[in-house]
């Protein structure tokens, strides 16, 4: 065996080993001695995907299919690093050119199949992970098929994919979850918060245990008497989560003799000012003394686990007390916000964002003043945007959630895609149109064009995938007959 051989063996024992930077150095070290190996190419990709280095593996994996260019498993590979990175099509390619010479991989068909779902694709999807399940009818590709149903909003077929990946195993709880989010989507509420427990065993829940130790130092709250004892809130996920769900807060005051809260900074503000609360903190390093403590997303499952308190909303977020105007809303017009993206990295970011140019239309109608509460990057759009000049913007001045709620307090009427602007108008009682992509999330139920959640609130759904010009139709439509 070369030497050359003997180091690329080297290399892949440390990689194995999770050594991953000496792996890449010594592959480093012998490049120009392996411009004609397939395999060391293959063992540099591998590294660089370890490493999360997503596009110097798939330049490594291009090398070797230069000098290789049937290895099913570079192929395969690199679908998977274009998939990581959104690039579906090319994933695709990938995937469908190793089944044209080995059509019986399941494996493969499977990452087909997520590639066709990621890229919008369901149906296509569906075929795809059946195709997958006729050789091998494992829990991945049965929650894999049993999302795709969800998509296309066949329940009961996704529902069956669900109990049968638990008949495997009861205790995956990508299935439990999946079937929370099935009866949900369903209003089955008293199920649905049941198996939406399960959330807290997935890998992104565990990860921010892992970050956040003094969180969950002390026992989790599941239903034990309160009388005495003090009980910690904590928020998790987005922040729309957050929004949406504290109305629950005084239904765990009324039960507790004391109620702290650890809440995601930017919250903390507009929560202190409208909730009874002992004490609250943005600092997971200075949490009130306690003794149980619950996520906030949690609470319904044990204070209203059949969500009754949809059925009389009250407003329950207002702008804080004394706050100085945000905004300074035009005289004899209708003034309206608008958010036209969510926070990038929030679940289905890319869905949810409508393009600002495709709003265009909107903003020469008449007797409108328009007001941008945009924040974040997406902000970034109006410099490029020629209407930009038709719009007061005030992402800037908006600090945190309690800034943003004394702006829409001063406004008519917020437009919003599903983000948590949208959330903070509806539990304020603010009239609230919101541009939802097709399938939207569970919280907006399913073909209904108002919210179980916010009375004031009216939906306005994609009807295709990816296409949101009968949306702003719509909208310019119903703003022409109003206003």
């Amino acid at each position: 065996m070369s030497t050359t051989d003997n180091n690329i063996d080297a290399a892949i024992a440390l990689r194995k080993q999770g050594k991953l930077a000496q792996a890449l150095a010594i592959l480093d070290s012998i490049s120009g001695q392996c411009s004609d190996q397939p395999s060391y190419y293959f063992q540099l990709g591998l590294t660089h995907y370890q490493l999360r280095q997503l596009d110097k593996a798939i330049i490594a994996y291009q090398h070797s299919l230069l000098l290789a260019p049937e290895s099913r498993a570079a192929l395969i590979n690199l679908g998977a690093c274009h998939n990581e990175l959104g690039q579906n099509l090319e994933a695709i390619a990938c995937y469908e050119k190793v089944l044209a010479q080995h059509p019986d991989t399941p494996s493969v068909w499977g990452n087909l199949a997520k590639a066709w779902h990621d890229h919008n694709e369901h149906e296509t999807s569906i075929y795809c992970y059946r195709k997958a399940l006729e050789f091998k009818r494992n829990p991945q590709n049965l929650r894999g098929l049993a999302l795709a149903w969800r998509k296309v909003g066949r329940y009961d077929r996704s529902r069956e994919l669900l109990e049968e990946a638990l008949q495997i195993n009861p205790d995956d709880e990508r299935a439990h979850f999946g079937l929370a989010m099935n009866c949900l989507y369903q209003e089955e509420y008293e199920e649905g918060l049941q198996e939406f427990e399960w959330r807290l065993k997935l890998p992104k829940q565990l990860a921010f245990k892992a970050e956040s130790p003094t969180l969950f130092a002390q026992p989790q709250y599941s239903g034990q008497d309160l009388t005495g004892k003090t009980l910690l809130v904590w928020t998790e996920q987005g922040f729309g989560d957050s929004l949406q769900f504290v109305r629950f807060l005084p239904l765990a005051r009324a039960k507790a003799s004391k109620l702290v809260m650890w809440c995601r900074p930017g919250l903390g503000r507009l929560f202190k000012a409208n909730f009874d609360l002992d004490e609250l903190t943005e600092d997971k390093n200075a949490l009130p003394a306690h003794d149980y403590q619950i996520s906030l997303m949690s609470l319904p499952r044990y204070f209203d686990p059949k969500l009754e308190q949809l059925s009389h909303f009250k407003p329950y977020l207002a702008a804080v007390e004394g706050d100085n105007s945000i905004i300074q809303p035009t005289a004899n017009k209708r003034n309206i916000g608008i958010v036209w993206g969510a926070e990038q990295l929030g679940y289905e970011y890319a869905n949810k964002k409508v393009p600002l140019e495709q709003l265009a239309p909107l903003f020469d109608l008449p007797g409108i003043a328009w007001h941008s509460l945009q924040v974040g990057a997406d902000s970034n759009d109006l410099k490029t945007f020629a209407h930009a000049h038709k719009l007061q913007q005030h992402g800037d001045k908006l600090k945190d959630f309690a800034d943003t709620a004394r702006a829409i307090a001063d406004l008519d009427l917020v437009i919003s895609v599903d983000t948590a602007v949208a959330h903070l108008a509806g539990a304020m009682g603010k009239p609230v149109w919101v541009m939802l992509h097709k399938n939207a999330d569970w919280r907006w139920n399913v073909n209904i064009e108002i919210s179980r959640w916010y009375p004031k609130a009216d939906l306005i759904r994609q009807a295709n995938w990816g296409y949101w010009g009968l949306v702003v139709d719509n909208i310019r439509s119903n703003i022409s007959k109003i206003y």
